[in-house]
């Protein structure tokens, strides 16, 4: 659990209760020498208890399902390929992937391979991707960001077009951006950094 409370010279006062909870499960397979490692790791925010959720009997099933069947998989083909991405697998991907390059800070230095590029196709028509620290119940979900910054929805790829980048109050003024809710803090040690919530690509209409 963690209760902020944020002033700041702009005479605003914020407040916002967090309660997180998540587990993990690792389970390690092995025939002969071959040995294999499957992962899974829930969690929720709010009041509801992650187990009730997420029982964990079934989730602690798959993954060990997960990696015995892993012990005799086939090598994965490479080369150029249509590809159908699972909504947990997606998010993860577009996370490392792509997410860290919509962080308004990236784009201000210009390491972002994304940096000057608003309003052009970056991606497949078919791909939206969509940062939302307002879902219920999300790992990633707040009331308001560490700067004291209304949580938000913001639609950083639509139809495969780069619309939004996530920022902080210091990059929005800087990039004459609007703020998106995205200011993040490890402590109040840190200095706020944009930085992703609930990053996710959006379910496609297309059928496999």
């Amino acid at each position: 659990k963690k209760h902020i409370r944020l002033v700041n010279s702009l005479g605003q006062v914020r407040e916002d209760a967090r309660r997180y909870e998540r587990y993990t499960l690792q389970v390690t397979a092995q025939d002969g020498d071959i040995v294999q490692t499957a992962y899974e790791g829930p969690g929720l925010s709010g009041e509801s208890s992650v187990f009730d959720v997420y029982p964990m009997d079934p989730v602690a099933e798959g993954v060990a399902e997960r990696a015995i069947k892993m012990l005799t998989a086939e090598p994965a083909p490479s080369g150029r390929m249509p590809v159908i991405l699972m909504g947990v697998a997606g998010g993860t991907m577009i996370h490392e992937a792509c997410g860290h390059g919509f962080e308004a800070d990236f784009i201000y230095k210009d390491t972002s391979v994304f940096s000057g590029k608003q309003g052009q196709s970056v991606a497949s028509p078919l791909v939206t991707v969509i940062d939302d620290a307002t879902l219920p119940g999300m790992f990633g979900s707040y009331q308001v960001d560490d700067e004291g910054v209304d949580a938000a929805r913001t639609v950083m790829i639509q139809n495969g077009v780069l619309k939004d980048y996530l920022t902080d109050r210091l990059n929005a003024r800087l990039l004459d951006l609007p703020q998106s809710g995205n200011g993040r803090r490890e402590s109040y040690l840190s200095k706020p950094v944009p930085r992703m919530s609930n990053t996710f690509i959006e379910n496609g209409v297309e059928t496999p």
